[in-house]
C-alpha cells in the first residue's frame, strides 16, 4: 500500500509557516487590504531593499495595486487579531476595509496602519503573471519597526481561532482554491502551447 502523496505534500508544506502579513494600498477612489499568503524578501543588499508579494486577481488589493504601482506591508502581532480577521475574511469591494484603522502614509501614498509592529513601503518595480496571480517585485521606499511585538505565523492564526473562524476560513480558502486552480490550468494551457 502506497502513502497519500496528497496527505504527505499537505504535512511538508505546513512546515512553510511564514508570518502573516496584512497588504493594504489605495488609488485615487478606493483603498483596501487583505492577509498575505506569498511574501518574500527578494534581495540581500542592504541599500537596494526589495519584496515580492503574491495577490491573486480576484481581490479588491490587486485592483488596488495595479492602479496605483505601490502597496504596503504590515508585520502583525497576536495584538491585531482582529485585524486578521477583519483583512482576512471580507472583501473591500463594497466598503473601506481600513475605516477602523489608523493610517498614515510615507512616499508612495499607500495606507500604513501605524499600530502595526513593522512597515513596509513600496513601489512595483515589476510583476509576473502565473495565472492565478500576480507576483509584484516591490522596491522597499521605506521600512520601520513602529511597535514592539513578535510577528504572529500562520499557525498562530489557526491555533487561536475558534470553530466558526475556522469554518469560515476554510469556506473562504475552499472558495480562492477553485478560482485559483482554474486560472493555474488555464494558465499552464497557454503557456504549454507557447513554449
Amino acid at each position: 500500500m502506497f502513502p497519500d502523496k496528497s496527505a504527505q505534500l499537505e504535512e511538508a508544506l505546513q512546515l512553510l509557516d511564514p508570518v502573516l502579513l496584512a497588504v493594504t494600498s489605495q488609488d485615487e477612489n478606493a483603498r483596501g487590504g487583505l492577509i498575505a499568503t506569498f511574501v518574500s524578501n527578494a534581495s540581500i543588499v542592504p541599500d537596494c531593499p526589495r519584496l515580492m508579494v503574491g495577490i491573486a486577481h480576484q481581490h479588491h488589493t490587486w485592483t488596488l495595486i495595479e492602479n496605483s504601482n505601490c502597496c504596503a506591508l504590515h508585520l502583525l502581532g497576536e495584538e491585531h487579531l482582529a485585524w486578521a480577521w477583519k483583512l482576512g475574511t471580507c472583501s473591500g469591494k463594497q466598503s473601506d476595509k481600513l475605516l477602523d484603522f489608523q493610517t498614515t502614509q510615507w512616499e508612495t501614498g499607500a495606507p500604513i496602519l501605524t499600530e502595526a509592529i513593522a512597515a513596509f513601503d513600496c513601489k512595483v518595480e515589476a510583476r509576473f503573471e502565473t495565472g492565478d496571480r500576480t507576483i509584484y517585485l516591490l522596491e522597499v521606499a521605506e521600512g520601520q519597526k513602529m511597535n514592539p511585538g513578535t510577528p504572529m505565523k500562520y499557525s498562530d492564526l489557526w491555533n487561536v481561532a475558534d470553530q466558526q473562524q475556522r469554518d469560515l476560513m476554510k469556506s473562504l480558502l475552499k472558495a480562492d482554491q477553485q478560482i485559483d486552480r482554474n486560472a493555474i490550468e488555464q494558465w499552464r494551457d497557454q503557456h504549454l502551447k507557447n513554449c
